[in-house]
């Protein structure tokens, strides 16, 4: 590590400490901050820096920008500023965690929170700013020391409440029609891990298609073993042909193959007349502007859409070519038809991503986010011959796959980056193999039964019983 990026990771921990902990509560200790913020480093960091460090800071050998007098004093104000706001935030939430174990609405209380919140990511930007500037070498140069409370017990609560409420879990649940069986099985064998129902391990949850139908359902509060349950009882009723069907419309040539009523059927016999924002924890589902082709989220987040009905959402983002025809959706600023969102977006990981960090922006948070992304099984690449026509993919059919294929695989790249990047907590993405293609409306029994054994084998392994232990570990520290 080069001497100006250590000065700003010994700048950025300081500040850390600073206003998280010291000046919010300052006194007259005669705390050294270089110590005091060493001891909080992970050890391999403190390790490499070493004794040696301090002192090459005072021999100016850092080349880091010299700020100017007037940007160190707005500096120290914003300091100032931004620790009075996270006292004044932490005691605001601790009495509207009291008052909501009573069941009393506090709508001023909740507004003053928020607004506090968007204030500390402000102040959070201007700082982190004015380091780059140059300003955390002047005020070293100033003094290493400064002024820590003695309130230990108070400052470890700040601590403990802002790390907890800023870490969230994420689910993100693959296309893939009935293969989703292999997705619930795999959440079924983690709930059995943990002890706990989907809804009660994630934060949040985002579904492509028939990942967006489990969505739905887990968010509302059924376990996975529940929806999976419901996926192996209504397959039938799900992708059922009548003989009317087979003869009017023969292997879908007319139009798609399969009747919606059966799916809508369905969806209304688990979740009613509910809407989005019926559910335990945020829920969102992809679906696609059929006119436009433009990515439509259905959430229950979102004002423009928190009130569609489950049953137009688990349409729309059910709505595969082919298979079913479009759903008609209606928003608050209008309508449009829908077709499934795995056009172009099966694995919903980077748009939950993406999602989720403009969400939390909104209300000015700052979150580190462990993602936990499942999907519905996958097939060996299609290998095609050299300057292949449309012959070369085995039949026309597979094309929209094949690219399908690649779309996936650009989205795992990105995910992988984002959390190498840092921008994930943790982040695990867990696919099952499949040997032989299985088609979406597949709901025998062998090819149910191959689903849930390849799934459980691969659920059985060491990166889900690792993030299971993640979980737990995440949910203990928030409860405690």
């Amino acid at each position: 590590m080069s001497h100006p990026n250590a000065l700003k990771l010994y700048a950025a921990l300081r500040l850390g400490s600073l206003l998280l902990m010291g000046t919010a509560y300052a006194g007259h200790g005669d705390v050294d901050v270089l110590e005091e913020t060493r001891e909080a480093m992970p050890r391999a960091v403190a390790t490499h820096l070493g004794s040696s460090y301090d002192a090459s800071i005072f021999e100016g050998q850092a080349s880091e920008p010299h700020a100017t007098k007037e940007q160190v004093a707005e500096y120290k104000k914003d300091e100032t500023k931004y620790a009075k706001a996270v006292k004044e935030a932490w005691h605001i939430n601790k009495k509207l965690e009291v008052m909501k174990e009573r069941d009393e609405e506090v709508p001023q209380l909740e507004r003053q929170a928020q607004n506090l919140a968007r204030s500390i990511h402000q102040y959070e930007d201007k700082l982190e700013k004015a380091i780059d500037q140059g300003v955390q070498r002047v005020t070293l140069e100033e003094s290493v020391s400064s002024t820590f409370s003695k309130k230990t017990s108070i400052v470890r609560q700040v601590k403990t409440f802002f790390e907890n409420k800023a870490e969230e879990n994420v689910l993100c649940l693959d296309g893939g029609g009935m293969r989703g069986v292999g997705t619930l099985t795999m959440l079924a064998a983690l709930e059995m891990k943990t002890g706990l129902r989907t809804h009660q391990l994630f934060d949040r949850i985002y579904g492509t298609s028939t990942g967006g139908l489990a969505a739905i359902m887990l968010a509302r509060g059924l376990s996975a073993h529940e929806v999976l349950n419901l996926y192996i009882e209504e397959g039938e009723i799900i992708f059922g042909r009548s003989t009317w069907d087979v003869i009017t419309n023969p292997g879908g040539l007319l139009g798609a193959a399969y009747n919606p009523e059966g799916l809508e059927s369905v969806i209304k016999k688990y979740v009613g007349d509910a809407t989005l924002t019926d559910v335990k924890v945020p829920v969102t589902v992809t679906s696609v502007n059929s006119k436009t082709g433009s990515l439509q989220l259905l959430s229950s987040e979102d004002e423009e859409t928190k009130d569609v009905t489950m049953l137009e959402a688990g349409r729309a983002t059910s709505a595969a070519p082919t298979y079913f025809p479009a759903k008609t959706v209606k928003t608050k600023s209008g309508e449009y038809l829908a077709v499934d969102g795995g056009v172009g977006f099966n694995n919903p990981a980077a748009i939950a991503f993406e999602h989720a960090r403009d969400h939390y922006k909104t209300h000015g948070r700052k979150v580190r986010i462990n993602m936990l992304s499942l999907g519905t099984g996958s097939e060996a690449m299609l290998q095609l011959n050299e300057n292949a026509g449309k012959l070369g993919f085995g039949n026309p059919g597979n094309i929209p796959g094949y690219f399908m294929g690649i779309k996936a695989r650009e989205v795992e790249d990105t995910m992988a980056r984002y959390h190498k990047k840092g921008k994930l907590q943790s982040y695990a993405r867990i696919q099952f193999g499949l040997e032989q293609k299985v088609d979406l409306a597949d709901y025998s029994e062998s090819t149910l039964k191959m689903l849930q054994q390849v799934a459980w084998n691969r659920a059985n392994e060491k990166e889900m019983s690792d993030f299971a232990k993640l979980l737990l570990k995440q949910k203990r520290h928030t409860k405690h």
